[in-house]
């Protein structure tokens, strides 16, 4: 249903060798694409095993991508913020191809190697704000890990951030989620898990993650349960919103709304409230997504998955409106890769 995609070889290391080439056979450093929301900005791993994000720029109407030059483990996803205010900053949390946790700060416009093994095929959780910053993570011990520091100026990891051992014990072969100070994870045992609540009980699919959105006082988790449902846990109660999930893929979730890859591999969403219990829309997009991926969903209202072309592509939502125009960003992505989108309401630039 999409159209091809060519690739091109591109070797590059975690310390910055120079590129031989570009995704998807362009010389220049930026790519321009069609139009897409402003303040939006989407971190992924290309084909060529490097860190790349797309977002918006002055002088790029319509958006550009970037490689960063820094390698990222094979079959592993980055986690990106924006903490900025009038102007983007951005942080990216990934795990390098030394198997290191790395970070990316548009502010240093440079990787920092945070000194600490992460299990081989996990992916890293990032939150921020003004003055602090954790990165949820599974260690290479198996048990759940969180590197964090809060900093009273700009954020450039200073040398006192800390790692330190959470104590839980992850199911192999996935990754945290983190949001308002909570995390949630699968459990070795299989089940849902959060740092706030302990053992919920649900059982989820094995290989699979969750996705929370948390506040001083409220829970909320989507995750793909043992049933191949997407379920809902509002911090008392699971609820299983009837929808089947494609095998080994994880969900989006974003106040109201939580986006999926269907058990027939479109990319699907669910609007409703955000404890479950009601549903207003449910919107089977028929957009392809590739095996084995996941969206990322951001709060103004887009999506970021990886097409069935291999390609990065973007699509807006509409509230209680579904799915609206999707657009190709003409960007390779690697294969069992899914990216991560951010938006910024208050932030003009980078």
């Amino acid at each position: 249903m999409f159209g091809s995609l060519r690739f091109l070889s591109l070797r590059g290391g975690v310390r910055g060798r120079a590129a031989a080439a570009m995704v998807v056979a362009l010389a220049a450093a930026y790519i321009s694409v069609p139009a897409a929301h402003a303040n939006t900005t989407i971190a992924f791993q290309a084909n060529t095993g490097e860190l790349w994000y797309w977002g918006n720029e002055p002088g790029y109407e319509h958006g550009a991508g970037h490689d960063l030059h820094l390698g990222m483990m094979k079959g592993t996803s980055p986690s990106i913020t924006d903490d900025g205010f009038i102007r983007s900053w951005l942080h990216i949390a990934f795990q390098a191809n030394t198997g290191n946790l790395w970070e990316y700060s548009s502010s240093s416009g440079a990787g920092h190697d945070r000194h600490l093994g992460m299990m081989a095929g996990t992916s890293p959780s990032l939150a921020t704000d003004a003055v602090a910053e954790t990165i949820a993570f599974q260690a290479n011990t198996g048990s759940l890990w969180q590197w964090g520091y809060s900093s009273g100026g700009e954020l450039l990891g200073p040398d006192n951030a800390l790692g330190s051992d959470l104590g839980g014990k992850l199911m192999k072969g996935t990754s945290p989620s983190i949001n308002g100070g909570e995390i949630a994870y699968q459990g070795h045992g299989g089940h849902l898990w959060t740092t706030r609540h302990g053992n919920t009980g649900l059982a989820m699919m094995p290989g699979t993650s969750p996705s929370s959105i948390s506040s001083e006082s409220t829970s909320r988790v989507a995750f793909q349960a043992n049933n191949g449902h997407l379920w809902i846990w509002d911090g008392s109660r699971g609820r299983d919103l009837g929808l089947a999930m494609a095998a080994g893929t994880s969900p989006s979730m974003g106040g109201g709304e939580i986006a999926f890859q269907g058990a027939n591999g479109h990319l699907w969403l669910w609007e409703g409230l955000g404890d479950g219990s009601e549903t207003h829309l449910v919107t089977d997009s028929g957009l392809g997504m590739a095996m084995g991926t996941s969206p990322s969903l951001a709060g103004g209202g887009e999506i970021a998955f990886q097409a069935n072309t291999g390609h990065l592509w973007l699509a807006a939502v509409g509230s209680k409106a579904g799915i609206g125009k999707a657009h190709d960003l003409h960007l390779g992505m690697m294969a069992g890769t899914s990216p991560s989108i951010v938006y910024n309401a208050w932030a003009s630039q980078y």
